[in-house]
């Protein structure tokens, strides 16, 4: 992304939740507290306007999109290809309408089988702030970035998530897909643009955009995710 800032996603929402009125760093207040980290494993932040726990999870080339996983997509659209089934073998946004149900199902399951023990352990982490801080009336909210991942559509992700939320990890109540530090082309230009970062609700808006603009410039394109479970 040349001319681009690498935008560090964590620092980018603890430095937004701080500006938003009546939500908590759930680290920092807890350290300040008790003057020692937490002897659970707590969420990330919480929000006590809308009455939110949030827990935020990266994708990252070193583990959604393993060598291990990239060698099981790469073989699944081989055998696809060889067989005749689809005309390339990219796998984007462009081509991903086009590939078999049968070819994206099982793009489905190696995405899900990546992302499973990091919306398990969000879950593991949404249930135990609700106990330890009396908030079981709270609802959870799973924050999951891709933070440069460009070998997957959005879709694959997106779909896999709700899958694992439609039977499994009752703690999670709704989530949010967005992608930072990705270029993603638009259909039928030859322009690109710097995917948004969408952030937690409505009412980060004005902290958003002071926030975010100075570093990335005006920003035009969102990729937002939120199925229902």
């Amino acid at each position: 992304m040349s001319g681009y800032p690498h935008i560090d996603i964590v620092d980018l929402f603890n430095e937004v939740v701080s500006e938003h009125a009546n939500a908590i760093i759930l680290d920092k207040y807890l350290r300040e507290r008790t003057g020692k980290d937490a002897d659970f494993a707590n969420a990330d932040y919480v929000f006590h306007s809308e009455k939110v726990i949030a827990e935020l999870k990266c994708l990252k080339n070193d583990n959604a999109a393993s060598p291990n996983n990239q060698a099981k997509l790469t073989a699944a659209i081989d055998r696809f290809h060889a067989e005749g089934k689809v005309a390339t073998k990219e796998l984007n946004e462009q081509t991903w309408p086009t590939l078999p149900k049968e070819l994206q199902n099982e793009v489905y399951n190696i995405t899900t089988n990546a992302i499973r023990d990091r919306v398990a352990k969000a879950n593991r982490q949404i249930r135990e702030t609700k106990e330890k801080l009396g908030l079981t009336s709270y609802d959870g909210l799973l924050l999951i970035a891709n933070d440069g991942i460009i070998s997957l559509p959005p879709t694959a992700f997106i779909h896999s998530v709700a899958r694992l939320l439609m039977n499994h990890f009752r703690e999670i109540d709704c989530f949010i897909f967005f992608t930072a530090n990705v270029f993603s082309a638009i259909i039928h230009s030859h322009a690109s643009r710097l995917a948004k970062l969408v952030l937690v609700e409505a009412r980060l808006e004005s902290q958003r955009d002071s926030i975010i603009q100075p570093r990335v410039g005006p920003q035009r394109g969102t990729t937002l995710g939120h199925p229902p479970k």
